[in-house]
């Protein structure tokens, strides 16, 4: 009996530790130390930082020599070299626009304008979060 007691007892620490070692709540970028870092919780360990080697951009957009970011989502495909921040959730590079961390079909980069939160537009056509809408006049 005591040897079964043991065994669960043992079984529920292990569970316990791989539960907070695997759980990530509140993750987000976070200045620490002038890095920027992200940062991430577990029950276990509490608050761990992982410095990174980008920049932020603003309105929740990154960037690091390869790769751009919105928020925690890796943008698939963005000019990283001319890839910037317009306004919140918007951003271009040379050859596209972005509404959150999506390709804007069809907007032009070099004529895009953010007119409000859903709202952007280019020289030819108006786009309400991200999605083409046909101008009229």
């Amino acid at each position: 009996m005591q040897h079964l007691r043991h065994l669960l007892a043992s079984t529920v620490i292990l569970l316990a530790l791989l539960v907070g070692l695997t759980s990530c709540e509140g993750s987000k970028y976070k200045k620490i130390d002038g890095k920027i870092c992200w940062t991430f919780y577990t029950f276990s360990f509490g608050r761990i930082s992982q410095p990174l080697t980008f920049q932020d951009l603003g309105h929740h957009y990154g960037k690091d020599k390869d790769h751009a970011f919105y928020e925690d989502s890796m943008l698939i495909g963005p000019d990283v070299a001319t890839f910037e921040s317009v306004k919140d959730h918007y951003a271009i590079d040379s050859r596209h626009a972005y509404y959150k961390h999506s390709v804007i079909q069809g907007a032009d980069p070099t004529t895009f304008k953010v007119k409000n939160e859903n709202l952007s537009c280019d020289d030819r056509d108006y786009y309400w979060q991200g999605v083409w809408r046909e101008r009229h006049g």
